[in-house]
């Protein structure tokens, strides 16, 4: 993996979120309010191949005066509890919690074992902010974990957190990530 690179990349880009960070204050579904500062929310976006609308993790950038659509939530493999609604809720919120906190400064790829539903232990594979350029993911700094049809291909998480400094660096011009 090319951990320098996707650290100096994301460093770029989160520097072009903004300087100033100041708490958050809730947004609408629709983005109707524009806050001064950078703040990550859920917004639904129409998915044409199923024609429904699933949630969508996205970020209002005031600098570029632009919503930034990050992660489209539509993997049903995380069990009745975790619904692409609830992933979108949970992971905005962390975005939002890492990036005031200061510690959105590096992305980058790990594994966490935790406990499945029948109780064996499995590796999956997650994307973390981490505070320094060697961080190593742990539950404290976890963003999201990466949908299981792809947990086991280390090329494929390197992928989504790519595309993912792409969308945080140039705004959105690709689309967002469909987990």
């Amino acid at each position: 993996m090319k951990l320098p690179n996707f650290c100096i990349r994301t460093i770029i880009a989160l520097a072009t979120l903004g300087i100033n960070v100041q708490p958050g204050f809730s947004q609408t579904e629709k983005g109707a309010n524009r806050p001064n500062q950078v703040t990550f929310f859920c917004q639904q976006l129409y998915d044409p191949t199923s024609g429904e609308k699933v949630p969508m993790t996205v970020v209002w950038v005031p600098e570029r005066e632009a919503h930034v659509r990050l992660i489209a939530w539509k993997s049903q493999a995380f069990g009745k509890n975790w619904t692409p609604q609830k992933r979108c809720d949970v992971v905005s919120s962390k975005f939002q919690k890492f990036y005031q906190s200061g510690q959105l400064n590096y992305l980058t790829v790990g594994r966490i074992k935790t406990r499945s539903q029948k109780g064996n232990i499995t590796e999956k594979q997650v994307i973390c902010a981490v505070q320094e350029a060697q961080g190593i993911c742990d539950d404290q700094n976890q963003l999201f974990t990466i949908k299981d049809e792809e947990k086991n291909n280390i090329e494929k998480a390197d992928d989504v957190l790519n595309s993912l400094v792409d969308l945080l660096y140039q705004g959105g011009n690709a689309g967002p990530i469909w987990q």
